[in-house]
């Protein structure tokens, strides 16, 4: 008997431990580093050119709100949302890739203690793209825009330090195409790589919405 008492001891405490119930009306802001290898095919009137390069660097800034829906006293929900986002890629010390747009998500949300929040998140996203690169010895300085589709999915940590604010963690893949057109030159840039970010958060309702 007496080596059972550590394990009773311990289901005596989960018993004593109140389950988390999960909550998400946030108002959300974060920061990303994007991946910056991309594949690229280039149509001009007298050529024809494919291959692959990076960027510098990938910056991306999202604003957004997640809204929760989950049934009563409990530690999971469904969760959707929208941002609005924008993203920058460096070229040689030039202006680069630039993507403004919004995304779409839903999610899965998972509250195993207070405090700590766990969403598996996919996304899709549209928008407007423009590019700019530099003059070389090869080419003249180039600039184009079109349109630009993304998906990603995402693992989302997130910490609250009170009850109305929180911080959070982005660790996810995202790919993403970009349709590009001038100067009689078409331009279609393909990406994909992982992502990670920061970010905070403000609960703006503690008012869970039930699932009946």
């Amino acid at each position: 008997m007496t080596k059972h008492l550590p394990i009773l001891a311990l289901l005596c405490l989960a018993g004593l431990v109140p389950a988390a119930e999960i909550v998400i009306r946030d108002v959300r802001a974060a920061v990303l580093v994007r991946a910056t290898d991309f594949d690229f095919d280039l149509s001009a009137p007298n050529r024809t050119q494919s291959g692959s390069d990076a960027f510098n660097s990938g910056t991306g800034l999202e604003l957004g709100v997640r809204y929760g829906f989950s049934g009563t006293g409990s530690s999971v929900g469904l969760i959707v949302g929208g941002d609005l986002n924008a993203d920058w890629y460096s070229y040689d010390g030039d202006d680069g890739l630039a993507n403004y747009g919004l995304r779409g998500c839903v999610a899965g949300g998972w509250s195993p203690i207070d405090r700590w929040t766990f969403m598996l998140e996919g996304g899709l996203g549209a928008g407007y793209s423009s590019l700019s690169l530099p003059a070389s010895d090869a080419s003249a300085a180039f600039e184009a825009d079109g349109s630009s589709l993304a998906y990603d999915a995402r693992l989302v940590t997130m910490f609250r330090m009170s009850k109305r604010w929180a911080v959070h963690g982005h660790l996810g893949y995202m790919a993403a195409s970009n349709d590009l057109s001038g100067d009689d030159i078409d331009i279609t840039i393909d990406q994909g790589g992982l992502f990670a970010g920061v970010g905070v958060t403000w609960m703006f309702s503690t008012r869970p919405t039930r699932l009946e």
